[in-house]
């Protein structure tokens, strides 16, 4: 009986946050982690009510994102904003957020356009750093000819939980590959020296070729402000560069 109970929520946590038309966050219930708890000051607190009815009242909450449940006080606590390094082990409780689906996330844009970006020389003005996140797909970036390893850096503003990135290093339905390129993130930049930086290697592009732009995914891990993508051996040139996110309130986790 309490397992038909456990897939009988879990399947409403799928369901629920789809069929209230006035719910502002789209997307559905991640699988309630047990004896977790998001340790945050809650927008709600609901004293005497079920697990059930606590999920019930995220849905009809227009920002609600997250909820925590206890199931000994009978406790449910709302919050309408979710910071991942908040999310502690804690006897008793439950913790559930939003997940938002890929049409979501796709529909919310790409994070990185007309972010500030750095990059590791440029052959004149006309070819910055910045021209990769503009939104022209035949406009580029370019490094110095002979440079042995070069780099480029967006900063994206905030920390956030990535979904994907998308690369064009030529214009848009031309073919190319993608040897010697590397993706790496992290939670800070003094924006002049990246070796002063400890960043999160996520891709090392093969030399399989490919039309372009590119899609990348990242693992559910990544989290990050700074995105780098370097190529090593050669100078770095590139179109543009999209980058798509979770819509969370996502404090950095620990290297």
């Amino acid at each position: 009986m309490d397992n038909l109970a456990t897939f009988t929520l879990f399947f409403l946590q799928i369901l629920l946050k789809y069929v209230q038309c006035d719910q502002l966050t789209l997307g559905y219930f991640s699988p309630q982690m047990i004896n977790m708890k998001l340790d945050d000051i809650p927008d709600a607190t609901i004293e005497n009510t079920g697990n059930l009815e606590c999920l019930q009242m995220c849905v009809r909450a227009k920002t609600c994102k997250a909820f925590n449940y206890h199931g000994d006080s009978s406790k449910c606590q709302l919050f309408d904003k979710v910071a991942c390094t908040k999310i502690y082990t804690s006897t008793g409780w439950r913790f559930s957020r939003i997940k938002p689906d890929r049409e979501t996330i796709l529909y919310n844009g790409n994070i990185a356009l007309s972010k500030t970006t750095y990059q590791s020389s440029k052959v004149s003005n006309k070819l910055g750093p910045e021209r990769v996140v503009d939104g022209n797909p035949n406009s580029y970036s370019g490094t110095d000819f002979g440079e042995s390893s070069s780099w480029w850096i967006v900063d994206l503003g905030d920390t956030y939980k990535l979904f994907q990135i998308i690369i064009s290093i030529r214009r848009p339905g031309a073919e190319s590959n993608y040897y010697n390129y590397s993706v790496d993130v992290a939670c800070e930049f003094d924006g002049v020296k990246p070796d002063n930086t400890i960043w999160k290697s996520r891709f090392l592009f093969d030399d399989i070729l490919q039309e372009i732009p590119r899609t990348f995914p990242f693992s559910d891990s990544s989290v990050g402000r700074f995105i780098k993508i370097t190529k090593n051996g050669e100078r770095l040139k590139m179109y543009e560069v999209e980058v798509y996110v979770e819509n969370e309130d996502c404090g950095c986790e620990p290297v």
